[in-house]
């Protein structure tokens, strides 16, 4: 589990484009699943990613808390592992803490607000 606190990053848009990004571990949360109205386990990941100008960003994204073959979480891990993982195989986040990936960003925009959305995870 990671501790992050918003002086140790800055937020910023990202262009669209392909970031090296820094995975800085996850943690399990809660979110509301808007179709059965219940709270669902999730794991929220951080990674940090310094932008053209030079300031560390913090992005996270939330996955499922198992593998399932191919879900979000798979591609977390395949990214900074750098192989495909078998199923039943058991990976300990922790481990992965200061291992890096390439992040693809991309803008999404909500009312006024644009925010950094990782739409894809590849190995370095």
């Amino acid at each position: 589990m990671v501790n992050v606190t918003k002086e140790e990053s800055k937020f910023e848009v990202l262009k669209p484009d392909v970031y090296v990004a820094e995975y800085k571990g996850c943690q399990e949360t809660q979110i509301l699943n808007k179709k059965t109205n219940e709270m669902d386990r999730v794991l929220k990941h951080y990674w940090e990613v310094v932008s053209p100008s030079g300031v560390k960003i913090e992005l996270n994204e939330i996955s499922d808390t198992k593998m399932t073959g191919k879900n979000k979480l798979n591609a977390i891990i395949e990214a900074l592992v750098g192989k495909e993982i078998p199923n039943k195989e058991t990976i300990n986040t922790d481990t992965l803490v200061g291992k890096k990936a390439r992040l693809t960003v991309k803008n999404k925009k909500v009312g006024e607000a644009i925010y950094n959305v990782i739409t894809d995870h590849l190995a370095v």
